[in-house]
């Protein structure tokens, strides 16, 4: 006589215990990781904020003042993220001096916002290209953060 495989006993698991087989969990393990990165190339391609109000800040220069963006309601503000470790910011330096002389004197006012820096590095640079217009470190990069720079 020959054994019927339809009426033969399935074998189960241990009461209470579910298992997965691996390459489920493997499957698992890369659609997790794909939609991390995903979600981090996102944030990192966000676009620089080019409409509505500029996010508020308030920053203490490096000479001891105080900048705060809301208090320059009504003004053109012209704000600069710059780094003592970069080039195209060592080039810009002389025009925007000059623009500063052409317009301070007019209601514009300019902020430099010194991005991912030291601040020995950024004091050297602001002496090495004579930069004259209103200078502040962005401490833990929020400022940076809200412009998306």
């Amino acid at each position: 006589m020959t054994a019927d495989p339809m009426n033969e006993p399935v074998p189960s698991a241990a009461p209470g215990l579910f298992t997965i087989p691996w390459y489920v969990v493997i499957i698992l393990v890369v659609v997790i990781l794909i939609g991390g990165f995903g979600i981090a190339l996102y944030r990192a391609n966000l676009t620089q904020v080019d409409h509505g109000p500029a996010p508020d800040f308030t920053l203490t220069t490096f000479t001891g003042g105080s900048f705060s963006l809301s208090a320059q309601r009504g003004k053109i503000v012209l704000i600069n993220f710059w780094a003592s470790w970069c080039g195209p910011c060592r080039a810009e330096a002389p025009i925007l001096n000059q623009l500063w002389n052409d317009y301070k004197d007019r209601g514009v006012e300019f902020i430099g916002v010194d991005y991912l820096d030291n601040r020995t590095d950024a004091r050297s640079y602001v002496q090495q290209v004579a930069l004259r217009y209103p200078i502040a470190p962005d401490d833990g990069t929020q400022i940076s953060a809200a412009y998306r720079v």
